[in-house]
């Protein structure tokens, strides 16, 4: 009995079609930009063909969301009053602060 062996050939898709099902949303042009950017792609015509593991590259290649300045900002929340760990840090801080130290000296002055 004979065994019919199906190959799949791989899909190689376009930037029209992969901003199109929302794989990288974003414009084609900016997607084309940062793929000739990172050297991401084969060209075939006039068209950027781009294979699965192009678009790993391309993820790859986009900079991590912590490094982001939002998660530098201090948080936002409705209540404007410090919380009760803060509130007993700055306590604390102020508490322990030793008073500054006088620039004039108490000596007698040369005259």
């Amino acid at each position: 009995m004979p065994v019919n062996i199906v190959i799949k050939a791989p899909k190689y898709r376009t930037a029209k079609q992969l901003v199109a099902d929302g794989t990288f949303p974003v414009s084609q042009a900016t997607l084309l930009k940062i793929a000739k950017e990172h050297g991401v792609g084969r060209k075939m015509g006039r068209t950027i063909m781009f294979s699965i593991e192009d678009t790993d590259k391309l993820y790859e290649t986009l900079p991590c969301p912590s490094n982001s300045l939002n998660a530098l900002k201090a948080p936002t929340g409705s209540c404007v009053a410090l919380s009760g760990v803060k509130a007993s840090k700055k306590l604390q801080e102020l508490l322990t602060k030793k008073p500054p130290k006088q620039s004039v000296s108490k000596g007698k002055k040369n005259s």
